[in-house]
């Protein structure tokens, strides 16, 4: 078995996702976390990130796996040149179901989503 972290926003979820909990099975559009596509902030963390809006140049892989654990991510925004620029994460452990919902801020930090670990066993093979 595999294991992997994947990057999920929370407007994804609220567009098109379906809910999921711990030990639930999921069938997931993901691609790589790669700088290039994804603000470096939220990758050094993640291996993928959930992709149900998929342009036409990223790379989707089918992952068909099962949710070992979930962390909600709050972001701090710092204002530059009139764009919040995500600036540092805070990872809170969630244990409920996540359906899109989204999560009242702490201190400063704003909800942005979930990185959660899925364990696999077969390939990622591109769709």
């Amino acid at each position: 078995m595999k294991k992997a972290t994947v990057w999920v926003e929370n407007w994804e979820l609220e567009c098109c996702g379906n809910a999921f909990k711990i030990g639930d099975t999921v069938s997931w559009d993901v691609s790589e976390a790669v700088t290039n596509t994804f603000p470096k902030v939220y990758t050094r963390d993640t291996d993928y990130f959930y992709n149900a809006h998929a342009n036409m140049d990223d790379v989707v892989y089918k992952m068909d796996g099962v949710v070992l654990k979930i962390e909600a991510i709050y972001t701090l925004y710092e204002l530059v040149e009139r764009t919040n620029i995500p600036t540092a994460l805070r990872f809170e452990s969630f244990d409920g179901k996540v359906y899109g919902q989204r999560l009242p801020p702490i201190d400063e930090y704003i909800f942005t989503g979930y990185v959660v670990h899925v364990e696999y066993a077969n390939d990622l093979v591109a769709v």
